[in-house]
């Protein structure tokens, strides 16, 4: 009987988790980038429910890129991180309380850093070569050029985690 309803807890679980539609995100975002250049910023705009927590996708990018690259999700929970768009730059702000614990600091990335992808009503990524509208304007003399960011002659690096 408890094997029963485990099997069944697992089951329901596996319907609610958004872990299917965050694998196929990663995986996209690993194929448009299969490396990065360090310091950059992926920002995911499209549908946020897949990522409800901005933290979540932040260190699955990091993860991926092994450091290189933090994650940023606009229209989710900014549970832990706070994110500004400024003139100099995004601004990425973790709370005090796991700035020592976690080895994290404030950081200002450039825009010329970043790199937009879009998940569109079907679930496909692609790369934005244009700033969106969506987010907030460039501020002036500031340049997008996620291109420069890729590096998609380099091997990709630890989307084995990924395989089903």
């Amino acid at each position: 009987m408890g094997m029963l309803r485990t099997t069944a807890f697992q089951a329901d679980w596996d319907r609610g988790s958004p872990y299917r539609d965050q694998r196929r995100v990663l995986l996209g975002v690993t194929s448009i980038a299969p490396q990065v250049v360090p310091g950059t910023l992926v920002v995911l705009l499209g549908r946020g429910r897949t990522w409800p927590l901005d933290l979540t996708f932040r260190h699955a990018i990091a993860y991926l890129y092994e450091g290189h690259a933090v994650g940023h999700v606009p229209d989710s929970d900014a549970l832990l991180y706070e994110t500004s768009f400024e003139p100099g730059g995004i601004r990425s702000s973790p709370m005090p309380v796991i700035r020592a614990a976690w080895d994290e600091t404030p950081r200002l990335i450039p825009y010329e850093s970043v790199v937009v992808v879009r998940e569109d009503d079907s679930g496909g990524l692609g790369l934005l070569d244009a700033w969106p509208r969506d987010l907030p304007p460039l501020p002036s003399g500031a340049s997008y050029v996620p291109r420069a960011r890729s590096c998609r002659d380099a091997a990709r690096h630890r989307v084995e985690i990924l395989d089903p």
